[in-house]
């Protein structure tokens, strides 16, 4: 699964965590947006609370670590942020998945996913597909800090070049 791809921060600079998302190359519309206007995740029990978890990353907590699921058991950092509540001590998640790298408490990077209806994500094509796509960016973000093209400043801002040519990802060895 490799694509060319860009980092497009969403929106304004934020109090507490910077957002960002991917758009590939072949298309026009950013990954966080296809989420968003994804009907079947809009008429989800749990999009209005995800939407408002998201809003309180921005604003108010950062992006906290139980915000999120890991995805995976490798070492990246793949997470699915989820709307859980705390019911009786326990976590409670919820079956909306919207697949993302959580680089660190100030900044996170948005990409795809949907309503997870299996036991695990490797049983349905479309969110395995998504899950995918933001491991390989994690990977050529990995090697884009490695050679310090990209960096994360103090407020979670990204610096550097956004933008992952077919050319540009091929030299890091993808």
């Amino acid at each position: 699964m490799n694509f060319p791809f860009r980092i497009i921060r969403l929106g304004y600079i934020n109090k507490r965590c910077q957002l960002y998302t991917i758009v590939k190359e072949t298309s026009e519309l950013t990954e966080a947006s296809k989420f968003i206007r994804n009907p079947k995740n809009a008429k989800s029990d749990d999009f209005d609370s995800l939407k408002t978890r998201l809003e309180n990353i921005k604003t108010r907590h950062g992006a906290r670590k139980s915000f999120f699921k890991p995805e995976g058991k490798d070492d990246g950092l793949v997470f699915a942020l989820h709307a859980g509540k705390k019911v009786q001590g326990y976590l409670t998640l919820n079956d909306l998945r919207w697949y993302c790298i959580r680089l660190s408490e100030r900044c996170v990077i948005l990409g795809n996913g949907g309503i997870k209806h299996v036991g695990k994500t490797q049983e349905d094509v479309f969110l395995k597909e998504k899950e995918g796509d933001m491991r390989f960016v994690d990977r050529v973000i990995e090697m884009a800090q490695k050679n310090e093209e990209l960096i994360e400043d103090s407020f979670g801002n990204l610096q550097g070049d956004l933008n992952f040519s077919a050319e540009r990802i091929e030299n890091y060895g993808f």
